[in-house]
């Protein structure tokens, strides 16, 4: 897994470990609506563990690993 391009495109994301939707939201520079529309098509996958969704910095990872692979097969 390449870290640190996932810490370029997010400063914070290695200061927090968990992220609420709009946290998220502000931090990848989408709307909260695009974000429930990412974890309703099961690409993101919150915590459920209390009433809020809430993203561990792992899933997020993921999730930027996952989508640029995506773009970047696409593009190619």
């Amino acid at each position: 897994m390449n870290n640190t391009n996932n810490q370029t495109r997010i400063p914070a994301l290695s200061e927090r470990g968990t992220f609420t939707v709009a946290q998220l939201a502000q931090s990848l520079n989408l709307s909260t609506r695009s974000i429930y529309r990412l974890v309703k098509r099961d690409l993101l996958r919150p915590s459920r563990a209390v009433r809020k969704l809430i993203f561990t910095r792992w899933e997020v990872e993921r999730f930027l690993e996952e989508t640029s692979a995506t773009i970047t097969s696409s593009v190619i």
